[in-house]
């Protein structure tokens, strides 16, 4: 098709530019149900730190890699029972790409995202725009 494309406009099929490289990696979905397991020293939290100790997440995650050896950040607010969190990641969409991870998030963690979002008003969404618009529940 490029070919047709380039012979027909003179320029290059916008699908052929080349893309820059992945930031994170994706796990594979080749079919629904697949499972993949992953491990990390981030466990959940199992207290609320304040929010004086907490920081922006940066927009690249260089600045908070930590060496094996190093402490967990916020150890102390975490649970100190538990070294590692396990995690099982299964594939509920192979495209787009849906996994389910279940207790990816400890209750404490689920409550502080609750709040942080309970401070926005939401309401149902309307189609049209204008004083035209309207409800529609089949969207």
């Amino acid at each position: 098709f490029n070919e047709f494309y380039v012979n027909a406009t003179g320029r290059s099929y916008l699908a052929n530019y080349l893309r820059p490289r992945p930031r994170h990696p994706m796990w594979r979905a080749d079919y629904f149900g697949q499972e993949h397991w992953v491990t990390t020293k981030e466990t959940q939290f199992v207290q609320m730190p304040p929010s004086e100790e907490l920081q922006d997440v940066p927009r690249t995650g260089t600045g908070r890699k930590l060496a094996h050896d190093q402490p967990r950040l916020l150890a102390e607010y975490r649970d100190p029972n538990k070294t590692i969190l396990n995690m099982t990641l299964k594939v509920l969409s192979c495209s787009p790409r849906a996994f389910e991870i279940s207790n990816f998030l400890s209750p404490t963690e689920v409550q502080h995202i609750l709040d942080v979002a309970g401070g926005h008003k939401l309401s149902l969404s309307k189609t049209g725009d204008g004083p035209g618009s309207e409800k529609d529940d089949s969207r």
